[in-house]
């Protein structure tokens, strides 16, 4: 699984980068569905309250020290 596609899940929508079509395939449908923009922003946007610097800061602090003392 993709980066992306772990941390948005289905708060998104996915498309192959190189592939103009399948870029144009998800613009359109954003543009042609207000209640798919409104939908994905509002899920996103509370997806992105479990994140924080200070939570991936300690998170790391914590692998690391778990590392270091094995």
């Amino acid at each position: 699984m993709s980066s992306m596609k772990e941390i948005l899940l289905d708060n998104a929508l996915y498309f192959n980068p190189e592939d103009p079509i399948s870029i144009a395939d998800s613009l359109g449908k954003l543009i042609d569905s207000p209640n798919l923009r409104t939908k994905l922003a509002r899920n996103a946007y509370k997806r992105s309250k479990i994140y924080s610097w200070k939570k991936t800061a300690d998170s790391t602090f914590e692998f690391f020290h778990d590392v270091l003392n094995k």
